[in-house]
């Protein structure tokens, strides 16, 4: 099995995932991971501050604070104090919103979610309808297990299931800090700075 070492210079950090071809996605077989979550995490899940941000693949604000958080817990301010879980969300009268979810869960069957992610927010400004096969191929997918896995009915269920969740979440990003919920939050430094709090509030117990 390969692995591949994608350097993100755009982001400043690098990532060193192992993808899994068609033939070793099932046994032999490519077929949806009926376990995959909805939620994706980033960072030392040990860690004392759990940030929850509810975004969405085609939100531009999104598009900024998701790659910069990620980079954030797992090798800048936040390491080792917090962790990211990205819950996505997805909304049908946004334009490539669904798509870029279904594609984002499809990644995740070759452990490229966060690659996928991350260069997907980097394309943000690409067309919608042909933004979801350019970043696959950037960010080296196996093609045909990509396909496979999109076209997968347990993923289609999952969709659906994300759908109906996501018509409570009104705007995005959504943003809980330990549980405590901030709204119109527009800036990495404003969740770090949050975060922080919330770390040096457990540390002086």
């Amino acid at each position: 099995m390969n692995r591949l070492q994608i350097i993100t210079g755009f982001m400043g950090f690098i990532l060193t995932i192992t993808p899994l071809s068609a033939m070793e996605l099932d046994g032999g077989e490519a077929a949806f991971n009926s376990s995959i979550d909805k939620l994706f995490t980033a960072g030392d899940e040990s860690a004392p501050v759990k940030i929850l941000l509810y975004g969405c693949c085609r939100c531009p604000v999104c598009a900024r604070l998701v790659p910069e958080l990620y980079g954030e817990v797992t090798t800048g301010r936040l390491k080792s104090k917090a962790y990211l879980v990205l819950h996505l969300i997805l909304k049908s009268e946004r334009p490539g919103s669904v798509e870029g979810g279904t594609a984002a869960l499809a990644a995740s069957q070759q452990n490229m979610l966060w690659p996928f992610l991350l260069r997907m927010f980097h394309n943000q400004d690409s067309r919608p309808g042909g933004l979801e096969t350019k970043t696959a191929m950037e960010t080296g997918l196996d093609m045909d297990a990509y396909a496979i896995a999109r076209d997968d009915p347990k993923l289609k269920k999952l969709v659906i299931e994300l759908l109906e969740e996501s018509k409570d979440i009104k705007r995005t990003p959504l943003v809980y800090i330990n549980g405590k919920k901030y709204e119109n939050i527009k800036s990495t430094s404003e969740i770090v700075e949050k975060a922080d709090e919330a770390y040096r509030g457990i540390r002086e117990k």
